[in-house]
């Protein structure tokens, strides 16, 4: 599971670099409460690959923006991909619960779609 995330995230991040000096990769995750075992491992394997590899891809910077979904909200999660979109400005890769948001009413897909990104 934790190389899925990784490999995931960092095969998007080196794809949108050649974009941009620095990648955003927004991960929506639970970072507290009853799941947040499964979302302090993932923060705990993406800082641990970004210290022995570094936090360069692709020639790009990743920079890794965290946002916490303490449990199964649909709407807060929209607002929390809508804070990635919108005011963390640049963020081309979404790493998180997609398959549960999409099956509560394709929210981020809604949310991503409301910007065009």
């Amino acid at each position: 599971m934790k190389r899925l995330i990784l490999a995931g995230v960092l095969a998007l991040a080196c794809g949108a670099s050649a974009l941009a000096q620095t990648v955003k990769v927004g991960i929506i995750a639970p970072l507290s409460g009853p799941f947040s075992s499964n979302g302090k491992m993932w923060e705990a394997t993406v800082k641990a690959y970004q210290k022995i590899h570094g936090t360069q891809a692709g020639g790009a910077t990743v920079e890794v923006v965290w946002k916490d979904l303490a449990d199964i909200n649909p709407a807060q999660a929209r607002a929390l991909a809508q804070e990635l979109i919108v005011l963390e400005r640049g963020v081309p890769v979404f790493h998180g619960p997609v398959e549960e948001l999409r099956r509560d009413g394709a929210i981020l897909d809604r949310a991503i779609g409301l910007e065009k990104v």
